[in-house]
């Protein structure tokens, strides 16, 4: 957290800049730090999901560049292989991938 950002917090805790009551200190450092917990958990949150869409994402990257690689290691060298049979060999290696 920023400087700039703990003086908000410890303003809209209720800390006044000077003389505070004993009883105003206890209650405004109880606030202040309920708020402090809710800014920094909201932080790592957000932090956390963007980790986890980035790490989902390059999974499926990394899925779709090796299913398109057995498409084309299962791709006929010969022309004698029907487009059905090359679809259907690629599909069953791709089921095949899941199982692994």
């Amino acid at each position: 957290m920023t400087k700039d950002e703990i003086r908000e917090l410890a303003q809209q805790a209720g800390f006044m800049w000077g003389y505070m009551k004993e009883e105003g200190l206890v209650d405004g450092m109880i606030a202040f730090a309920k708020l402090v917990a809710e800014h920094e958990e909201k932080r790592l949150t957000d932090a956390a999901i963007k980790a986890t869409v980035i790490a989902i994402e390059t999974a499926m990257a990394l899925e779709r560049e090796a299913c398109a690689n057995l498409c084309i290691e299962l791709a006929p060298s010969n022309k004698t292989m029907t487009a059905y049979k090359v679809l259907h060999e690629a599909s069953k290696a791709i089921q095949l991938r899941g199982q692994a």
